[in-house]
């Protein structure tokens, strides 16, 4: 466990552990910036993946999700091109 400092929002300090898990993600996955990437979910685990993958100048970020909030938070977190998983596929 690591102490929150008392000055941290709740909200900000619940989100720790969601950017973690996307930054792992990412390194694991060692996508290079001219690779695409394909992020199924964009829940707050599939939106940090997203936002790494876009700070790391990745060419081509396609996200997924049945949820219309969750598509345009995607495309608003970085994702190039925003897909209805009811819809279309992502492969």
């Amino acid at each position: 466990l690591i102490p929150i400092p008392s000055d941290m929002p709740q909200d900000a300090a619940a989100l720790t552990e969601p950017l973690a898990i996307g930054v792992h993600a990412v390194e694991r996955a060692g996508i290079a910036e001219t690779d695409v990437a394909v992020v199924i979910g964009c829940g707050p685990i599939g939106l940090a993946c997203i936002a790494v993958l876009r700070e790391r100048g990745v060419r081509m970020i396609i996200a997924s999700d049945f949820s219309a909030r969750r598509r345009e938070l995607a495309g608003q977190f970085g994702a190039h091109r925003v897909l209805d998983a009811g819809t279309a596929s992502a492969v």
